[in-house]
């Protein structure tokens, strides 16, 4: 409770100081790294990296990383809320909506004309924080280009999806056929004349399980990941597709040059029991096998890309550790909370939350590492971010 209140102070201050609205999750990560929840008044303490009370307006190495020397006077204030949100805007401007300069108080009557034409003819110089706007707009835009791809993605793994398993009821054998077709014997299959269609039906039923199994990974692959990343994947689904094609129609064609038979005469009870296709208890296992796998507990700092929770090593799903990452700052703010890792079909590494957040991307959005090849769009915007802000890593 005192956290989120503390939280709450957090975010208030930054938008009465013009927090730019895109950056105010940023400035709400730097401000809660170094503020701690206590019971005396205000509420709160600001600490610097040795974790020693901050007095009087933050230093100019608070924007560099490096922490500042410990108070020696004990009777000047305690660092406010106020007072930190301030020394973020004066080293990072750009992350501050640009403050409306004052009208210029008019000319007096008694200046000259020639002073008036000096004072047009200055020029005037540009708005402070247009680069950092012009480069905040494109990320912007590129971040929106990355979301209507992955939209346009999830539609296709969508329909690709529904027609697999279309193509899949449409070509399953009914358990009348298959009774019929178990109980001729063996000889006169091979001897008659459509034989080419018998043999395709047997084709067909021991690859049927096969394709099932194949079907369901892939669609899992389309639940977990959201997006299809891999084209291969799409197309051995697509030669799955044509190879089922092919021996419907070869099946199709055994059944019309084959004489028609007499169908046999049994006087045994239909079979009340039926097998339960193997798709759905393998689409079903890996969701199971993923709940078993969950990591809940404390965490332990090993770097910003690898953690060790409950006891084992978990490496954070789209973060590179980057040589200048500090482990320290992670440390401080994962004390005290509770991490959640949840595997990732196809990748060694886990998504973990803290508090409801992911924190590869808390990582990335601070500078603490480089987005790794796995990365999702949401985590490569997240990078592009600290980099245009030079955090973290960045920084040199």
């Amino acid at each position: 409770m005192a956290r989120a209140a503390l939280r709450t102070r957090i975010a208030e201050e930054i938008a009465a100081q013009g927090g730019h609205p895109l950056a105010q999750r940023t400035l709400q990560l730097l401000t809660e790294a170094v503020a701690e929840p206590q019971d005396a008044p205000p509420g709160y303490r600001i600490l610097d990296r040795a974790g020693h009370p901050r007095r009087g307006p933050a230093g100019p190495s608070e924007g560099t990383g490096k922490a500042g020397p410990e108070p020696t006077v004990d009777s000047e204030p305690a660092m406010t809320l106020a007072d930190f949100v301030a020394d973020l805007r004066r080293l990072h401007p750009a992350l501050f909506v640009p403050s409306v300069p004052e009208a210029a108080a008019p000319a007096p009557e008694a200046a000259s004309e020639g002073a008036a034409a000096r004072e047009s003819a200055t020029p005037v110089p540009a708005a402070p924080g247009a680069a950092a706007r012009f480069v905040e707009a494109r990320s912007t835009q590129a971040r929106r280009a990355l979301a209507r791809s992955a939209t346009r993605g999830r539609a296709l793994a969508g329909q690709a999806t529904e027609r697999w398993q279309g193509l899949r009821r449409r070509f399953a054998t009914p358990p009348a056929a298959t009774s019929t077709e178990s109980a001729l014997p063996s000889t006169e299959t091979a001897t008659r004349p459509g034989g080419l269609g018998a043999f395709a039906r047997q084709a067909a039923g021991r690859a049927r399980g096969g394709f099932a199994d194949t079907g369901a990974r892939l669609h899992g692959t389309m639940r977990e990941g959201g997006v299809l990343r891999d084209r291969r994947v799409l197309a051995a689904g697509a030669g799955l597709l044509g190879l089922v094609v092919l021996i419907a129609v070869a099946q199709r064609s055994g059944e019309d040059t084959q004489t028609p038979s007499p169908p046999p005469v049994s006087d045994a009870a239909p079979s009340a029991t039926e097998t339960v296709p193997p798709a759905v208890s393998e689409a079903a296992k890996p969701v199971g096998e993923r709940a078993a796998d969950a990591l809940t507990g404390p965490v332990e700092v090993i770097d910003t890309a690898t953690l060790r929770v409950a006891g084992k090593l978990v490496r954070l799903f789209g973060v590179e550790w980057v040589r200048g990452g500090q482990a320290d700052e992670l440390t401080r703010y994962l004390a005290g909370r509770t991490v959640t890792c949840q595997p990732v079909a196809g990748s060694e590494a886990r998504l973990c939350n803290v508090d409801g957040r992911d924190l590869s991307e808390v990582v990335l959005f601070n500078g603490g590492g480089r987005a790794s090849s796995e990365a999702t769009p949401d985590l490569v915007a997240a990078e592009d971010r600290a980099r245009t802000e030079r955090l973290g890593v960045w920084a040199r």
